[in-house]
């Protein structure tokens, strides 16, 4: 069955299909992009017409990383660039069964923006889009 929909899917469409790409504003130091967060906050409101700046950090180095949310379907990661002793939270939706990939001292390269608490008691964090281990 599935095999027939993946062939009328592929007669309707107009070429082969195209990886999957996402924009990228800029590149920065994952503690650069969050000092630059109430610049980033400046520019808002974003939408759908105005999407939030998407930033891409290159040389990142996992330092722990653990599941959160009811059931553990999440996944929150702390990272350090690449020469810096900055420790900063990403946050990882839908990827917590990768947990166990996200050992100490791994490195990795992400795409995302920063993501303004809306609890007090709880840090900023950086909401990653897309991510790819460089080890």
């Amino acid at each position: 069955v599935f095999e027939a929909f993946e062939r009328a899917v592929a007669a309707r469409m107009l070429g082969p299909p195209r990886p999957h790409a996402i924009r990228v504003d800029l590149t920065l130091p994952v503690h650069e992009a969050m000092r630059a967060m109430d610049e980033l906050d400046s520019l808002r409101p974003f939408g759908k017409d105005f999407p939030a700046p998407v930033i891409h950090c290159p040389a990142l180095r996992v330092r722990s990383a653990s599941t959160m949310g009811a059931t553990g379907d999440h996944l929150k990661v702390q990272v350090q660039d690449e020469g810096s002793q900055r420790t900063t939270g990403m946050l990882l939706w839908r990827q917590g069964k990768r947990v166990g990939e996200f050992r100490a001292g791994r490195t990795l390269a992400v795409v995302g923006s920063p993501k303004r608490s809306t609890n007090p008691r709880f840090p900023d964090d950086f909401e990653v889009r897309d991510f790819r281990f460089t080890d």
